[in-house]
């Protein structure tokens, strides 16, 4: 029995062999362009992916790694190309869009971001039947959805045949073909009970009238204790295999099993991807990826009923263990391995969708029939099984064949079994290694054994050789470990790690360290693996995860980690955090082995250049530059690049453009493009190349490298350079993209930062007048996210207002000026903007919007104190007001409101005013009177051309009143002054007695009176500034 408890963990090693993976759940979005549909996949890390456009309608995007994504919040109606989005797999993640025959498509990346663009169809006939049958489409369904099976209570008479109803869910959590385990619930008057959408996330077969079968209970416990059940149901026996396999759990079937679907009850449904099916040769396949929580499975049942029970606190059963056969006969002579498993129906071919090999599939008809946990040995793995067995070969000769007895497995050149010298290889490897780092050590006067007992990463000691034992050493370490305790196959688990580590395989170590930590949960709590983690994830480049386990607190004072945390900060676009985070040393990155500290000392010279600390940047790469000969092109381009930089900061700037020139027709694009970049802006700052030209270098450059830190910098100083331009609305375009690729990192804040002070400089500064009125109020409606908050924002929006003012585009004016004081403004300032708001309005010739902008200024006077300032604010309220009765034609009102106010030079002109537009001529020429009163016309100056105009006004008032007496008075006290103006013969003819011949005629007069405003000076004052 302990034999068989040390292969049991043996299999659980050698499935973490290979690097683990687990299911992002990627984020969805789409969005409707001017010319084409947008989706956009928010991949969490990076990933490579494919595009067939070879089906008619239908593109096909395959990534290279398992993920979930929901399609059902995704409003179809806005997007003119895309009629639906399918998940035709999760692992990998394959992914259907129905689109025009004729539309082009355009696949890239931003960052870790795929964006499919779909343009318009070039056919207008494709485009008019792809909306037509996109109507339709819409109403089908987006991906598996849940079946519902209700059973009728059968009648006398007959049974009739179970209906099925499709129910669709916003996130539906598999196929849920649900099973009689609720309790038994009132028959209602109708057919059919309908299904509770609230009971606790499952759907549930409601017999009416009939008792809970024991299943039914044993079910209904099972959901109870926050178990999960797989069902499948049948007429027909099923042969069955369930087993895991690269995160995924799979049903194979035989028989009738197209017709049969599985389906969970759960307390928690959306813990679980939906099944995908798989046709096979024989028979049917399902399959879904398992939740990151670790679930223990037993299967119950057979033939016709099957349950698979999952759960944290489920009790497993026994499964079969191996036996091994030595046979010496005629036609074989070796070692075999048997499972003495009954009820054995058949064992199937199934190409693995991960690695593409053939799995060995043995079915069974009895749930007891099942090998268990995983196993593995050197010609071949047993993948854990719940039921019946899976086989991964390892080698082309492996026979998998049926006995009458059970399942025998055998090669014809006889299986290669462990034996105790290769449970001991392993152990003795490290002993030598560690033999041979002690005899160096010695020699060196024990120079590099006190340099290695220094530093916290081991990485030489943990190499156990050269790359090329990768494999054998694996293979040693895992074929050890069955005989030897927990705490030995933990340990050799880290050593793995440290291995894949110390060669810079992030994602290898990864897997190895993940599992380890969770065979044994204490490991969580120990700095050194949380740290030996940490690194592990930010060589993969899951720097946020990285940086996570480089913050936890015991590992404040480990120097080395610092090293880490700074790169993983650089990686993650926050220099200055990471310039911080160094320390003030680098000697134990001269004891790294090459892969990992050129790596890290590449990154950790441009942060210190960055910072200005070039002489520790020189220290790095002079570490580099020991080995130059065995780096890779890229780290060439690199180290080249940085050398450049810092003989720029040592003002060494030929140095710096001849190292630079050379690398921007590197072959390597991310150099290429960076140096480009700085070249550009080193060669703009020095005057040597004027801003137009920095625009042409930095556009060709715009499309050299996507996705990351550097295509925000491009576009940022090529936005920078179009403000120097004066073209802001291109400019602040090209900027908004740098923010969007920078996203929420220290760079895309600064961007952002940059945009908003260009953004406010420029509306309130005198850039503004320099623009269109209608470009002014584009940018603005554009950016409108870009405007401060507080006092600034409010200034800012009535720079913008009286630009338009300016400009006669009113309309808008008024609409920002109402929202300020609708929404914004209180105290003196709401007071201020609303008489002015209403002015503006007057000047719009709409007297209602400018009854309503007063009353909210006299709303507003009860709530400030009594000073000279407020009663100046109600005398231009009254006369506001009044012109807008004026305007409205209630001209009775406007002059009752005149008679109560104190006399004024502007109350004398309202009056005038108001008297004019009414006909009122004898009051008209009474107020124009008193104007002319306040003008203090002087006899012996000549008149202004304001003067002439009253003169003028008040004679046409005189003779449409029929004053003749007061009309010859202004002949004569006005007749000589007249004549030297421009209105000498209007004012002849209107003040000519009556009896000439020429005298002008009311309609002539009347004429004339439509277009005189004698209240425009006041409110032109609103219009010229703002008061």
């Amino acid at each position: 029995m302990k034999r068989y408890s040390f292969l049991t963990s043996l299999l659980l090693c050698f499935l973490f062999a290979a690097p683990l993976y687990a299911q992002d759940n990627v984020p969805l979005r789409t969005g409707a362009r001017d010319g084409y549909s947008r989706v956009t996949l928010g991949w969490t890390e990076k990933v490579t992916y494919s595009l067939d456009e070879t089906g008619d309608g239908v593109l096909i995007i395959k990534f290279d790694r398992p993920a979930k994504i929901d399609t059902t919040q995704i409003d179809f109606s806005v997007l003119d190309n895309v009629s639906a989005i399918k998940v035709i797999s999760t692992n990998p993640l394959t992914v259907s869009l129905s689109v025009p025959e004729s539309s082009k498509v355009r696949g890239f990346k931003i960052g870790k971001r795929i964006i499919l663009d779909i343009y318009d169809p070039s056919d207008p006939k494709d485009a008019e039947s792809f909306k037509k049958a996109s109507s339709l489409e819409q109403k089908k369904k987006i991906e598996t959805t849940a079946k519902v099976v209700i059973e009728t209570k059968p009648s006398p008479e007959k049974l009739p045949p179970a209906k099925v109803v499709e129910k669709r869910e916003k996130t539906p959590p598999a196929f849920v073909l649900v099973p009689e385990n609720l309790p038994e619930i009132a028959a209602p008057k109708e057919k059919h009970k309908k299904v509770d959408k609230k009971s606790d996330g499952m759907q549930a077969i409601i017999a009416r009238g009939k008792q809970p079968s024991p299943v039914q209970k044993k079910l209904s416990n099972a959901v109870k204790e926050e178990h999960h059940v797989i069902s499948l149901r049948a007429t027909q026996s099923i042969d069955l295999a369930v087993f895991e396999n690269h995160g995924a759990l799979w049903l194979v079937m035989e028989g009738l099993s197209s017709d049969v679907i599985p389906g969970i009850s759960s307390p928690t449904p959306e813990m679980f991807s939906p099944f995908q099916p798989m046709l096979m040769e024989d028979g049917m396949s399902y399959h879904m990826t398992m939740p990151k929580t670790p679930l223990r499975i037993k299967a119950k049942g057979g033939g016709l009923i099957w349950d698979i029970i999952m759960g944290p606190k489920v009790k497993e059963a026994k499964p079969i263990k191996p036996v091994r056969r030595i046979e010496n006969s005629p036609d074989f002579h070796g070692d075999k391995i048997f499972w003495p498993l009954d009820s054995v129906r058949n064992i199937v071919d199934l190409a693995d969708p991960i690695t593409g090999k053939t799995l060995k599939v043995v079915l069974v008809e009895d749930s007891t029939q099942f090998t268990g946990a995983p196993l593995s040995y050197i010609d071949f793995d047993v993948l854990r099984s719940p039921v019946g067995m899976v086989i991964r070969p390892k080698v082309d000769d492996l026979h998998v064949e049926m006995t009458g007895d059970g399942i025998e497995i055998y090669r014809s050149s006889g299986l290669t079994l462990s034996s105790s010298k290769d449970m001991d290889e392993a152990r003795m490897f490290t002993e030598r290694n560690k033999a041979k780092a002690a005899a160096a050590a010695s020699q060196e006067g024990g120079h590099a054994d006190q340099q290695h007992k220094n530093n916290f990463f081991r990485f030489d000691e943990w190499q156990l050789g050269a790359a090329r034992d990768l494999g054998r050493n694996e293979n040693i370490l895992l074929a050890g470990m069955k005989a030897k305790s927990e705490t030995r196959r933990i340990e050799d688990l880290l050593a793995l790690g440290k291995m894949y580590l110390s060669h810079g395989l992030g994602a290898e170590a990864l897997g190895y360290l993940n599992y380890a930590g969770g065979e044994l949960p204490g490991l969580h709590e120990s700095p050194e693996f949380i740290a030996l983690r940490g690194v592990a994830k930010a060589l993969d480049w899951k720097s946020d995860a990285a940086l996570e386990d480089f913050l936890f607190k015991k590992l404040d004072n480990e120097s080395e980690v610092k090293y880490w945390k700074s790169f993983v900060l650089a990686d993650l676009g926050d220099w200055q955090q990471a310039a911080k985070t160094l320390p003030g040393h680098y000697k134990p990155l001269h004891d790294y082995p090459h892969k990992i500290g050129h790596r890290l000392a590449l990154v950790l010279a441009e942060v210190n250049l960055r910072a200005g600390n070039v002489y520790a940047a020189e220290e790095l790469m002079a570490l580099v530059e020991q080995h130059k000969a065995e780096l890779l092109d890229p780290m060439k381009a690199s180290l080249k690049y940085l050398r450049g930089e810092a003989y720029r900061q040592k003002n060494q700037k030929d140095k710096t453009m001849a190292m630079w020139e050379e690398l921007t027709h590197d072959k390597d694009d991310l150099y290429r493009t960076k140096s480009g970049l700085a070249l550009t802006i080193l060669l703009e700052s020095d005057g040597k190349i004027t801003n137009d030209e920095t625009i042409d270098r930095l556009e060709r450059l715009r499309y050299a490298w996507r996705g990351d830190e550097l295509e925000a910098q491009v576009n940022y100083w090529l936005g920078n350079a179009y403000f120097k331009d004066k073209k802001f609305i291109k400019g602040l375009s090209i900027m908004r993209d740098a923010a969007d690729i920078a996203g929420d990192t220290a760079l895309g804040q600064r961007i952002a930062g940059h945009m908003g002070e260009t953004f406010t400089n420029l509306f309130l500064g005198e850039d503004l007048d320099t623009i269109s009125a209608v470009d002014a109020v584009s940018l603005y409606d554009t950016f409108s996210e870009l405007t401060p908050v507080g006092a600034q924002g409010d200034m800012l929006v009535q720079n913008l207002a009286e630009r338009l003012v300016k400009a006669d585009l009113l309309g808008h004016a008024t609409k920002l000026l109402g929202h300020q004081v609708n929404h914004r403004l209180e105290g003196k300032e709401k007071l201020r903007v609303a008489i002015r708001l209403a002015a503006i309005e007057l000047i719009n010739k709409d007297p209602q919007k400018a009854m309503n902008a007063l009353g909210k200024a006299t709303d507003t006077l009860p709530f400030l104190s009594d000073t000279p300032e407020k009663e100046g604010r109600k005398g231009e309220i009254a006369l506001l007001k009044i012109r807008a009765y004026s305007q409205n034609k209630q001209f009775d009102k406007a002059l009752s409101l005149l008679k109560k106010m104190e006399s004024s030079e502007q109350g004398s002109r309202l009056k005038a005013d108001v008297a004019w537009q009414a006909g009122y001529w004898d009051e008209a020429a009474e107020f124009l009177n008193d104007v002319l009163l306040n003008e203090n016309i002087s006899m012996t100056r000549p008149l202004s051309q304001e003067q002439s105009d009253l003169i003028l006004n008040r004679s046409i008032a005189l003779s449409l009143s029929n004053d003749r007496i007061a009309l010859g008075n202004m002949r004569a006290k006005y007749s000589d002054l007249m004549l030297q103006t421009h209105k000498a013969r209007q004012f002849e003819v209107i003040t000519r007695p009556r009896h000439s011949s020429a005298l002008a005629d009311r309609e002539t007069l009347l004429s004339v009176v439509s277009e005189v405003d004698l209240f425009k000076d006041f409110l032109d004052s609103y219009r010229a500034a703002r008061p």
